[in-house]
This record gives C-alpha cells, structure tokens and sequence, in this order.
C-alpha cells in the first residue's frame, strides 16, 4: 500500500505591547514562583537546547534527515532565534493521542507524559484553559484546525478527544487542488494570527500523498507593566561579538523589579512583568559579554526555577535593546534528537489511531515566529514611570549591551510560552514572513 504523509502545521507570532494602559492600574507586582512542574516543563527546555530557535511557529512534515542537538544550534544558528515550546508540545500532544506502540512510547518518553494518557489530557486542558483565559490588558489567541483530505475519516475515538480535550476544529480540503488548499490553509493562520503570518506555506509543501494538515496558531499581544519612556531611548552599541560591534536603539528605566544574579550561570536575571497580572518575560544577562554560550549549555529548568526563588524586588536601572526579528526553523532533527523517531518514519510510524485505514508518516514538522520588543506603552503611565525614576538612585544595573536569552512564561501555571536568544537587535520594521 502507498505510503500517505501526514502534513503538520504550526503557526505563532508574538507581537509587541500596543494595547491602551489604564492610568489608575494597581502598581503592586508581586511575584510568585509556580512549584510541580519538575518533569513536565523538561521537554521546553531540552527543546531549546536542541533547536534555539525562534517565535512564530510554523510545523510541517517531511522525511526527517537533519542532525543537531540544542547546543549545536546555538554554534550552528549563531545569530537572534526563538522557539514556541507549549505550541510544539500541543501539536506533539495531539499526535501521542493517536499514536501506537513504541511510536507512543517515544513521545511519552519525550514530554514526559504520565503513563495514563487521561492524566496527560488533563494535564494539557489545564495549560489551554490558562491560556485562553480572556483578559482586558492582553490579548492571547490559541486556535487548533485539521485540515483533513476529502473522503478519509479519521478515528471517531481520535477526533473526539481533539475536540473535548484540545478544542480542535476540522475541515475537509482537497489536497489535489494544492493552490486552494494552500490558500485555505494560510487564510485561517492569517485570521488566527490577526494578519501577522501572511503565507505559512506554498504549493511545493502540499504533497499529493497528503492526509491531514494539523495546524496550531499563538498571537500574543502584552503591554509592560512598566512601559519604558520612548524619551529616554538612546543610540549606543551592541557588542554582538568581542571584536564587533553594531549601532541599535536601547530602551532605559529605572524601577523596581525582580532580580536576582546566578554564580552557576554566571549571569543576571530581571523579570519584565506584563500587565494582566500572567505574563512575564525573563531576562538572562551573561555577565560576560562572550558568555551566551556558556550560558545555553548550563542552563535547566532547575537552576532557573531556584533562581526564581532567590529572586528580590529591587530598585534596578535596566537598559534594553529594542529588537524585532522573524525566523522560521525545521524540528526535525531536534525532535529526533530528543528521541521522537518513528513518527518520521515511512516504515516504523504507528499512527494508526489517527486513520486507520492508511499508513502515515511525519514528513515535516517546522516552525515560524516572530518577535518585536519596544517601549510601547501609554504616555501617561510612562510619564509616572519617568517621575519614579528620579527617586530610585539605584545601586543594580542591567544593562543588555551583549548578546542574552529571554523567555516569556504564563506565571499562573509556569508554561513556557516562548524562549529564544538575541545576538543582535534590529530596529528594522521588516514585515513578518
């Protein structure tokens, strides 16, 4: 029987703060670490270290043939990456509910799933109810569409579980006609991403072979908490390596945040919350200014979930390159590499809970992102930002001047909602790919 691909679509984008901010909004940040997440948040982490890439996120398949882990990518991509963890985690999730015999194995192995498959859908319901949680100060979107080939049926087990547990919706398409498909597929990423991902894939991605296109999309929207002052941005440089610099635009406050500094990674971290009281992004600062290297080899989840708790609120002068830039990267091999191999395999893959009657296969699996960070916020809670800073005389700096990491985490359930590197800001207003 001919082998049918099976094609995986993920989409995310990650836009900077452009919401209104309310003037009377309760300035009292308080910050408490999430606990129990020991083995679950492993896989975002061993992720990055296998593929340090970048935001939106963009997952289809091919036949697997790539060989990095997460410290190679971070020589072999030396340049700005972020990755979209619980986006490639949901879609992976998805295919373990119909994956068979070792094929499940391997991915139970990876994520770190509970051995009841009941246990890990409520664990994953949990992580999408947080994230659609609705709020006035932010905007995140979370949407999940199979597209499925016109005359075959999926599992009615399978289709039920994605739609109870994982709030999935699906829609027959003809894969013979690739250039509707394509624009079906990318007109519904395009709406789910409110017109920030344009063309998620072209015609040469549809195979004819093509059973089902799963596709997850993230939008989030944020406004700092503490937004920065566009007054008080100013040109200096970038030390994007010991011998070369760049020119880049910084961002500067000084306030009270959380921080903390590490000896084991030798590094500064500042919590940058977002308003809505959820949303937060983190910020490690190698003290040196070569040290992102060593920094992504040494960083776990266990160091950072101890430095969260070491973490104080100080009054601290925080200087920040604006920078915005898109990527898209091929997980492949980073998924093999953590051990998810059968499902790329034409002859070891056991999807059978999927469609029954075919025998499918992973033929690509990748992801797109884009990333912009910038002072935008309100004049009026910038200008009481601007009248604190001359109160402060602060003794803490953070001064991004080199290259560092980031992530941004749902504080309510400690999801990792996106993590990346930035080795060298940009300023350009490039459209999103």
């Amino acid at each position: 029987m001919k082998k049918v691909f099976l094609v995986v679509v993920v989409g995310i984008i990650w836009a900077a703060p452009k919401v209104q901010q309310n003037p009377d909004y309760d300035d009292d940040d308080v910050f408490t670490p999430v606990e129990g997440r020991e083995n679950f948040d492993l896989f975002d982490w061993r992720l990055c270290k296998t593929k340090f890439k970048y935001i939106k996120l963009l997952c289809i398949i091919w036949v697997p043939q790539y060989e990095m882990c997460l410290q190679e990518l971070a020589a072999k991509e030396p340049g700005n990456v972020v990755v979209s963890p619980v986006s490639v985690k949901l879609v992976l999730a998805m295919l373990y509910e119909g994956a068979r015999g070792n094929t499940a194995q391997e991915l139970e192995k990876a994520l770190h799933l509970p051995t009841s498959r009941l246990k890990s859908r409520e664990m994953f319901t949990q992580v999408l109810k947080s994230l659609e949680t609705k709020h006035s100060d932010f905007v995140l979107d979370i949407g999940t569409k199979v597209f499925l080939r016109k005359g075959v049926k999926l599992d009615t087990t399978f289709s039920k579980i994605l739609k109870y547990f994982y709030n999935t919706d699906f829609q027959d398409l003809d894969f013979t006609e690739p250039s509707e498909a394509v624009r079906t597929v990318n007109s519904w990423v395009t709406s789910a991403t409110r017109g920030n991902i344009k063309s998620m894939f072209t015609e040469d991605m549809m195979e004819s072979s093509t059973v089902m296109v799963l596709v997850n999309a993230i939008f989030f929207k944020g406004l700092w908490r503490y937004p920065f002052n566009k007054n008080n941005t100013v040109a200096d440089k970038f030390r994007v390596t010991p011998t070369k610099s760049v020119e880049t635009s910084y961002m500067h406050m000084e306030n009270y945040f959380y921080y903390s500094e590490s000896v084991e990674l030798d590094s500064k971290i500042i919590r940058l919350p977002y308003m809505g009281e959820k949303y937060s992004m983190f910020i490690v600062l190698p003290k040196q200014p070569d040290g992102l290297g060593k920094l992504l080899k040494t960083v776990s989840p266990a160091i950072l979930r101890n430095q969260f708790f070491h973490m104080q609120k100080l009054p601290v002068d925080v200087l920040l390159p604006r920078f915005r830039f898109d990527f898209t990267i091929k997980l492949e091999d980073a998924l093999q590499t953590l051990g998810i191999k059968d499902v790329f395999s034409e002859s070891s893959a056991d999807l059978s809970g999927v469609v029954k009657d075919n025998k499918i296969f992973v033929s690509r699996f990748f992801q797109k992102a884009g990333l912009e960070v910038n002072e935008e916020g309100t004049t009026a809670f910038a200008s009481t930002g601007t009248s604190i800073i001359n109160r402060f005389g602060s003794d803490t700096d953070f001064y991004a001047r080199h290259p560092f990491m980031f992530f941004i985490q749902d504080e309510t359930t400690g999801t990792v909602i996106f993590v990346g590197k930035v080795v060298n800001p940009s300023t350009e207003k490039v459209q999103l790919r």
